[in-house]
């Protein structure tokens, strides 16, 4: 990388970012990687094309779809951290900075990627895809250079999406270029748009779905569906002609099977018409792992991993009801509950049962599942799994010989949940580079817990919803040096557990939500540990004035607390606050006004009906006009806990 091209750099964010490198010019501006200094990390900043925002109404739509994507907050989209348009008229958008290739790069340099490779990186995308429509927003320009590769470990990429809400920012003259629609607004990219959108049609999640099977088409063949001479021959084409069969381009063939279902997967994408195509990316996603099913199962854990609730939304507990209660479950994919690398033969009405479809056929009770590794049980028995009136952990129990099921080795992730886990278990997990372990409402001895301090690579480590978890099994936790990330959610510690995490000096993050033994004594512990940024107290005895001074803190979250004047006063305190998260209590126009003189302020989630959409955005009008530079409300948002 240079300094080329200086002058297309926004002069006004000069004053918070230095070490500029510029990394390339293309149909939606200029991009640089740069270093910011207040949060002390690279990011990367595209400077948009001020030239094609004609009035204000084209910067108000900027910054509606901008703030829609700052909103998007998924492992397989690069996170939008800032947007705005300087005093000098500069559109720009702030971004991680991904350290790795484009998947455009990847197949200009390396030719066709292979099947288990594509599978891969295809589910990735779909999976970002399924996060962004569920949140309303549209890519309208999915491609292979709008897909960054970046590194999750020394042996394996993880595809992220970039430059959502930003299509109709693209010029027509440029190298990249994109075409008119009929309303007037640049989108698309001839090589990957739909026949809809080509007719002067609204694009939606099927457009969308069309130009990933366009991008998937390229990735396993080493060209487009539509090969032209022009623009305008491509786009016609989109419209009229029938897609090759894109097994006559194939060159990875080893895996017949596999092969043959993407290319059927493929096929249906490309289908001219909307109606006729998968419904949704989230529909898309569990088609492409459902092909897990063709590969090694050494390689089907990082596919397998995709499969979630609905709307990423998976509730166990409630911890807000008085009797602490057991809620409802809510369940639509099944690698949470069945040992992640046993793929299973699920007929279409029991698909359809699992995504809530009506009017289908019940899969019989007696139904037997059949695994590919020639293990299986029957319906009832793995719905007995989902019964939340049932023993979670009465099917799964995971043991030094099951264990493999539950390890990503690409990601280093352990997920060890809803399960009996055996000492032997936790003592052959010693022997992994663990970097993840998440341990969430399973049954586990305190011997096997003490296993855990010897994961000297542990950075992120979520032990929730264990009644049996005592304080003096936690003692290990100053042993853990790399440990960044704890969540103690609905455990039975104390205070003592918060003596110990204030001497761990790599602390970032902290959640002790809906642990109702923690006092204000406690958190006052915390007030020193200066490397602690962010802390969730929801669901405690805890009131939020006792964070007043705890200026360390960048993002704290009170969910289910009511908040008192002196309360606000001491959130609107924190010096550095970034972040807030506000559930279920009395946080209206009048507490939301407290925080305009918040420097820093970049993102307030408040789930409260005391506060309106039109509150929300006159607070946004008025941080701007104050400060320079934009802040998020969100009045309504996804809890998950």
């Amino acid at each position: 990388m240079s300094t080329e091209r200086p002058s297309d750099f926004p002069k006004d964010l000069l004053s918070r970012y230095d070490e500029i490198r510029y990394i390339a010019r293309g149909g939606m501006g200029v991009l640089f990687r740069a270093h910011d200094k207040t949060l002390d990390k690279l990011v990367a900043i595209k400077a948009l094309p001020s030239g094609n925002l004609l009035g204000n109404e084209k910067v108000v739509r900027f910054q509606k779809e901008a703030k829609a994507a700052g909103v998007l907050d998924h492992t397989n989209i690069v996170k939008v951290l800032d947007f705005g348009v300087t005093p000098s008229g500069d559109p720009y958008l702030i971004m991680d900075f991904v350290d790795g290739p484009s998947l455009a790069d990847e197949i200009t340099n390396d030719g066709p990627i292979e099947l288990i490779t594509a599978l891969r990186y295809f589910v990735e995308i779909a999976d970002g895809l399924a996060h962004a429509h569920r949140h309303g927003v549209i890519h309208r320009d999915v491609k292979p250079s709008n897909v960054m590769l970046a590194h999750a470990d020394e042996f394996e990429k993880e595809a992220r999406i970039v430059d959502f809400g930003v299509a109709h920012m693209r010029r027509v003259d440029s190298d990249d270029p994109g075409f008119e629609s009929t309303g007037g607004n640049i989108i698309g990219s001839p090589g990957y748009v739909s026949p809809e959108v080509v007719s002067g049609g609204k694009a939606d999640q099927r457009s969308d779905v069309y130009s990933l099977g366009c991008l998937m088409f390229e990735t396993l063949t080493g060209r487009l569906p539509f090969v032209t001479d022009t623009a305008m021959q491509t786009m016609a084409a989109h419209v009229n002609d029938a897609p090759p069969e894109i097994s006559d381009f194939l060159h990875d063939e080893g895996n017949k099977e596999l092969a043959s279902a993407l290319s059927e997967i493929v096929m249906k994408c490309l289908n001219k018409n909307p109606a006729m195509r998968f419904k949704t990316a989230e529909e898309l996603k569990l088609a492409l792992i459902e092909c897990a099913g063709f590969i090694e199962e050494e390689h089907r854990a990082a596919i397998t991993e995709h499969v979630t609730a609905p709307g990423g939304i998976f509730k166990s507990w409630s911890f807000y009801s008085p009797a602490h209660t057991r809620t409802p479950m809510v369940v639509a994919g099944i690698a949470i509950l069945i040992p992640i690398g046993l793929m299973f033969y699920i007929g279409p009405s029991m698909l359809a049962e699992l995504r809530g479809e009506r009017n289908v056929k019940p899969t019989k009770m007696g139904t037997e599942l059949k695994f590919k590794d020639g293990k299986s049980t029957t319906y009832s028995e793995f719905l007995g799994a989902i019964n939340p009136d049932g023993d979670i952990g009465s099917m799964l129990e995971i043991t030094s010989k099951n264990l493999p099921k539950f390890w990503n080795p690409r990601r280093k992730l352990a997920k060890l949940s809803y399960a009996t886990i055996t000492d032997d278990a936790m003592k052959k997990l010693e022997t992994y580079p663990v970097y993840h372990l998440e341990i969430r409402q399973s049954k586990i001895s305190p011997r096997a817990v003490q296993s855990i301090g010897k994961l000297q690579n542990l950075n992120d480590l979520k032990l929730e919803l264990i009644d049996e978890l005592t304080d003096d099994d936690l003692r290990f936790l100053t042993d853990l040096k790399e440990l960044s990330s704890l969540s103690l959610k609905g455990t039975r510690v104390t205070d003592k557990t918060l003596e110990t995490c204030s001497r761990m000096t790599g602390l970032k993050e902290l959640s002790i939500e809906g642990c109702q033994k923690i006092t204000a004594s406690g958190i006052k512990l915390l007030k020193n540990a200066v490397e602690l940024t962010n802390l969730s107290i929801g669901a405690t005895k805890v009131p939020a004035r006792e964070l007043k001074g705890f200026d360390h803190l960048l993002e704290v979250s009170v969910q289910f607390k009511k908040l008192t004047p002196t309360d606000v006063e001491a959130l609107a305190s924190l010096k550095g606050l970034r972040g807030l998260t506000v559930t279920g209590c009395n946080f209206g126009k009048a507490e939301l006004y407290k925080f305009l003189d918040s420097k820093f302020l970049q993102d307030v989630k408040a789930a409260t009906t005391a506060l309106t959409e039109e509150d929300a955005m006159a607070f946004e009008k008025e941080y701007l006009a104050r400060h320079h530079r934009p802040t998020r409300i969100q009045t309504t948002f996804p809890y998950v806990y």
